[in-house]
């Protein structure tokens, strides 16, 4: 049995199961695992766009440590690419280099033909399915920096060079002026004679050299649309097994029971979205139902429209707000009390409250030559448990209200949703409820 190596494939299109593979365009920062755990990794560089081009710049998992790590351990990264070098930023202001990411340099000439010889096996189908032009090839040497090595090297392996190098490894392709179109890179270091030996025995390497694993350039497939097809290819070189599409003739070949089977898969899936639109239902009428828990947790306009809700459910007729001037209103037989509806994180209601409420009949009765009710409702202490609240009206609430001279009463949206389930259940009527309500002077007892 072939082992099959750990590959990734940074691509857009569906690849086996076998491998792990992201859509560049739903590659997000955090999304990516660490590459140097993969033998191989595949990344398509075509078609390269100016935010395609930032992901792959930007994303700390494709960064020049990263690749560095997955070279040094010698592993494979090998990319599919048209040669092109740069392309303007998102913004338009600057150039992204789309090479950069790699650790060493290494000079592409663009240019284009269509005469090729491809010399290495495992990617003879790869160039004769899918590509028939090479749009670039390597003319000069490449390099791998002193400054770009002293950034990736470990202090050890610095202290020890004699020689920094990058070389083509391998070519996989020339054209016909005999340059490579097809190729391998492989970039490392020479290691000095005073080197220890305990290095030479901890980094495992022969000659004193450390040589990093292949970066493998292969030339795009002729259109997008065979990319996928492509890389599938390579990846059934590693021993992945690859489904062919079936041609687009062969549905006019039915095996018996097809249709018969067809027609039940048909009628299954009118079932399905017959029962998908009454989840649906069902998820909306549980949320109409539920959302009256929000008298218990919320706070500003969530909780004013809930408690509004509310109100509305018991029997009153609400009067939503005016202008942004106070929470509303509430009528019953032809008496009016205006509402200040407060949600706090700690503690109870403030003598404020009860101020900005006399402030709101102040200016009602100015404005309409009527005195109205007052009533404060009170969310409190909301993150705690009913059980584990604290008295919702302190000493100088109780005195505020015993001394004013305004019809004033205070109660909790927790006595409010009691009354809205007992209603529901039928152990409590509507009017005398709205009656004991409106009727209230300080606080309600329920």
């Amino acid at each position: 049995m072939v082992d099959i190596p750990k590959i990734l494939v940074i691509s857009e299109g569906n690849f086996p199961k076998e491998v792990d593979s992201f859509d560049w365009n739903k590659v997000f920062i955090g999304d990516l695992p660490n590459i140097s755990e993969y033998d191989v990794v595949i990344i398509n560089l075509s078609n390269m766009t100016s935010n395609k081009a930032k992901t792959l710049l930007e994303t700390p998992e494709l960064s020049l440590r990263s690749i560095h790590n997955l070279l040094w351990a010698n592993h494979e990264l090998i990319l599919i690419t048209d040669g092109k070098e740069a392309v303007r930023s998102p913004d338009g202001k600057y150039d992204l280099l789309i090479f950069s990411f790699l650790p060493c340099q290494i000079p592409l000439e663009k240019d284009m033909g269509d005469n090729f010889d491809v010399k290495d096996e495992r990617y003879k189908e790869y160039y004769e399915k899918y590509v028939s032009k090479w749009r670039y090839y390597i003319k000069n040497s490449c390099t791998f920096s002193r400054d770009c090595a002293k950034l990736l090297l470990s202090d050890s392996e610095i202290a020890s060079v004699s020689k920094y190098f990058c070389e083509i490894s391998e070519v996989i392709a020339y054209n016909r002026f005999n340059m490579p179109v097809s190729f391998s890179v492989r970039y490392g270091i020479n290691l000095g004679g005073e080197a220890k030996e305990a290095l030479f025995e901890k980094l495992g390497y022969y000659k004193n050299k450390i040589v990093s694993g292949p970066i493998t350039f292969l030339q795009v497939p002729d259109s997008s649309e065979m990319t996928e097809e492509a890389i599938n290819t390579l990846l059934s070189g590693y021993g992945i097994h690859i489904k062919t599409s079936p041609p687009k003739w062969i549905v006019a070949f039915k095996v018996p029971g097809e249709e018969e089977s067809n027609k039940e898969r048909e009628e299954l899936e009118e079932k399905k979205l017959k029962l998908e639109k009454e989840i649906k239902d069902k998820e909306k009428e549980i949320e109409k139902i539920t959302r009256f828990k929000k008298l218990l947790f919320e706070k500003g306009d969530e909780l004013k429209y809930i408690v509004w809700d509310t109100l509305e459910e018991i029997g009153f007729k609400v009067n939503r707000e005016d202008k942004g001037q106070e929470d509303g209103s509430i009528e019953e037989n032809s008496k009016i009390a205006l509402l200040e509806i407060k949600g706090k994180d700690k503690k109870g209601l403030a003598i404020d409250d009860l101020r900005q409420l006399d402030d709101w009949i102040t200016r009602y009765l100015s404005k309409k030559g009527l005195e109205p009710k007052g009533i404060c409702i009170v969310n409190h202490d909301r993150f705690k448990k009913l059980e584990s609240r604290t008295e919702p009206f302190s000493q100088d609430i109780l005195t505020y209200l015993k001394s004013s001279s305004r019809d004033l009463a205070v109660m909790t949206t927790t006595q409010l949703f009691e009354i809205f389930c007992k209603i529901k259940t039928e152990k409590l009527d509507k009017e005398k409820i709205r009656k004991k309500i409106m009727n209230t002077k300080g606080i309600f007892s329920f």
